[in-house]
């Protein structure tokens, strides 16, 4: 996913070369419903906004981004009822800071 933007914004940052893959860590009982841009998020006390895949009640759960509050580095990678799971990146700048895999 690429977006193109007048006025580039880290919040919108999506890496040309950043694909993800769904892993087998992304299911759940809890089904696909919808998808959101730049929704208000915390995640583990850490305030920010999410854009990406949300389950039925709300939360984030497949392929989405997450950009801190205060210092706007921006997590990109797979969700499961609002929890980081499987593969995912830390980005800062539009530089890749490094790579994770949640278990």
């Amino acid at each position: 996913m690429t977006t193109m933007m007048k006025n580039p914004s880290p919040r919108r940052f999506v890496p040309n070369d950043f694909v993800l893959s769904p892993s087998p860590k992304a299911q759940s009982n809890v089904r696909l419903t919808s998808y959101v841009e730049d929704f208000e998020f915390t995640c583990h006390g850490i305030r920010g906004r999410y854009s990406g895949e949300i389950n039925e009640v709300g939360k984030p759960h497949g392929n989405g981004s997450f950009v801190r509050e205060k210092g706007g580095m921006t997590y990109i990678g797979e969700w499961r009822d609002g929890e980081r799971i499987g593969n995912g990146g830390h980005y800062t700048n539009g530089r890749l800071l490094g790579n994770v895999v949640w278990e």
